[in-house]
């Protein structure tokens, strides 16, 4: 059996001009042009942490996701116990499995990046295996295209340096004592907001990834927007805003302005005073400024944007909303939601994770850590109807329908196509059964003997005037009664 070798060469991918550069953290940290769709990573973290249709349909994938449990795939040979799915279990100390899950699809999903760290000696196993955020790393480019370098710029922690190892192409900090894993997404900006090396057209396109946010940032803007809004005048005693008149003639210093202004806010004002009378004295009038019912659509608002949001992800809508949900279509949404996000988001991380701790492990090249689907709940009752589809096509044998549903073959007829006995050529003319009691009679009056028994027997036949049992049979199941 091949097995991994963490210095295996891969193809390099020269440029003519040889450069190297760094994007500026602040980019990733605080800036970035919204007007263009280029949201910051920081910014789609907050989007997560302030709108809540983003942190609904990121939570339907990644609580899905984090709950998966893992097997370990070798060729044929599938095992739910080894060392590596051992110490995936606890990859360190603060995280269990499924924290570690959890954040990992977390940051993929929002940043569309996520990056994987493992401390200790990187022949072994990790001692400690834990993920970082994106919004904390630096990229740096080498003269050859690639990514070169990559730093961790934490605050509060010290900065931490990973270089590209030019033998094993895996990035190692200055020790070897911990080594960094980048798992990103596409990016489809080559704009000067990613290159620093205009000559060459070089960017760093490549070597971050996009976050799904940055296509709806509007509409999720307006969302929050249109919360705050909502907020404020709840705040604000519940109504649109407005003005107090004075009569003519009269005007107020300022001592007499702030009174009256204190009053407004502190009697008036907030939605625990909704409801209240205004009183106004001296002639005064309170104006209110109404907005029009196009002006308050809010629902329709949030709705659209809710909508937009789902899609991006691909989140089927039954699972949030009451109108296009019933008891038909929710299983279907639910086996739409393993198949369009929660599966090839597990495939694609899981496949990652393999390749990041595979030399650790001393895996074979064809091994891959996947997720055990047939635990999976929502999967089962699709699983059994198609199990059920094949018996009734009869065109596979038991096992081969055992093996679908996870058991262990038959040695006894398992490997034969069964069919029903009944079954004749279309056209093939029906020979009429016949009676099996026809020209026999007991040999007595007592009961039934065994000659009376097998010529019985041997008078039963099927649709094409065959015997249904041999003479062996018979005579077996003669011995069985006692005849």
């Amino acid at each position: 059996m091949a097995t991994w070798n963490p210095f295996k060469k891969k193809q390099q991918v020269v440029v003519t001009e040889k450069k190297s550069w760094a994007l500026p953290q602040a980019w990733f940290l605080n800036g970035g042009n919204a007007a263009n769709n280029q949201i910051t990573i920081k910014r789609a973290l907050q989007f997560y942490d302030n709108a809540a249709p983003v942190a609904t349909a990121i939570d339907w994938i990644n609580d899905e996701f984090k709950t998966l449990s893992l097997l370990l795939k070798d060729g044929d040979n599938v095992v739910a116990d080894s060392e590596i799915l051992k110490f995936m279990r606890q990859p360190n100390q603060d995280m269990t499995q499924e924290d570690f899950l959890e954040n990992l699809g977390a940051y993929f999903l929002i940043a569309n990046e996520v990056y994987i760290v493992a401390y200790g000696n990187i022949n072994r196993a990790p001692a400690d295996l834990v993920i970082v955020s994106p919004e904390y790393i630096t990229i740096k480019m080498a003269s050859n295209g690639f990514v070169g370098q990559i730093t961790i710029q934490q605050s509060g922690h010290a900065t931490e340096v990973f270089k590209r190892d030019e033998n094993a192409f895996r990035f190692y900090n200055k020790d070897k004592s911990a080594e960094i894993w980048q798992i990103k997404g596409f990016s489809g900006l080559g704009d000067s907001l990613y290159s620093n090396s205009q000559s060459t057209g070089n960017s760093l396109t490549s070597s971050r990834g996009r976050s799904k946010l940055s296509s709806i940032h509007r509409e999720i803007n307006q969302y929050i927007q249109v919360a705050t809004h909502n907020l404020s005048v709840l705040d604000n005693g519940m109504v649109p805003s407005g003005s107090i008149e004075m009569p003519e003639g009269v005007t107020l210093d300022d001592d007499q302005f702030e009174r009256l202004r204190e009053q407004i806010i502190n009697f008036y004002s907030g939605s625990k005073n909704a409801g209240k009378t205004l009183i106004l004295d001296n002639g005064m009038k309170f104006v209110p400024m109404s907005l029009n019912a196009k002006d308050m659509d809010f629902k329709e608002l949030t709705k659209t944007v809710t909508i937009t949001i789902f899609n991006r992800y691909k989140v089927p809508l039954p699972l949030i909303s009451a109108e296009n949900m019933t008891l038909a279509n929710m299983d279907a949404a639910k086996h739409n939601l393993y198949d369009n996000c929660v599966i090839p988001m597990a495939s694609r991380l899981l496949r990652e994770l393999t390749n990041f701790l595979a030399p650790r492990f001393n895996l074979s090249e064809n091994a891959l850590i996947i997720a055990d689907l047939d635990e999976v709940s929502a999967l089962q009752l699709r699983r059994n109807e198609q199990l059920k589809l094949k018996k009734e096509l009869n065109v596979y044998t038991i096992n081969e329908i055992r093996a679908d549903a996870g058991d262990d073959e038959i040695s006894d007829g398992g490997d034969i196509v069964y069919i029903a006995n009944n079954m004749i050529p279309a056209g093939t003319e029906m020979i009429p059964p016949t009676n099996p009691m026809a020209d026999v009679t007991p040999d007595n009056e007592d009961g039934v003997t065994r000659d009376y028994f097998v010529a019985l027997m041997q008078k039963q036949v099927d649709v094409n005037g065959n015997r249904t049992l041999s003479d062996i049979e018979i005579n077996e199941i003669a011995d069985i009664e006692g005849l």
